[in-house]
């Protein structure tokens, strides 16, 4: 590995071997995070994820875009929505 060049994670995520540094692109925004709070960040995550699905007011659903499956959080519909 080159430290002069960053290295794909995914196809959002990188790491900046020079700085020690992961990055997340979210459409045009860019969140940076140090090595050692990585870490920290993606347990935040997760458990916000859990409470989320675990939260009553929301359901998880599946959207299909060009073939790629993936899970979506939607509000809860009404039950008159479905009227």
């Amino acid at each position: 590995m080159n430290p002069d060049q960053s290295v794909d994670v995914n196809d959002i995520v990188w790491l900046d071997p020079n700085s020690h540094t992961i990055m997340f692109q979210f459409d045009r925004v860019t969140v940076g995070f140090d090595i050692d709070e990585f870490l920290y960040f993606c347990d935040k995550v997760e458990e916000a994820r859990q409470i989320m699905i675990a939260n009553p007011d929301y359901v998880v659903g599946k959207s299909v875009v060009n073939g790629v499956e993936t899970e979506v959080l939607m509000p809860k519909p009404e039950p008159d929505d479905y009227v």
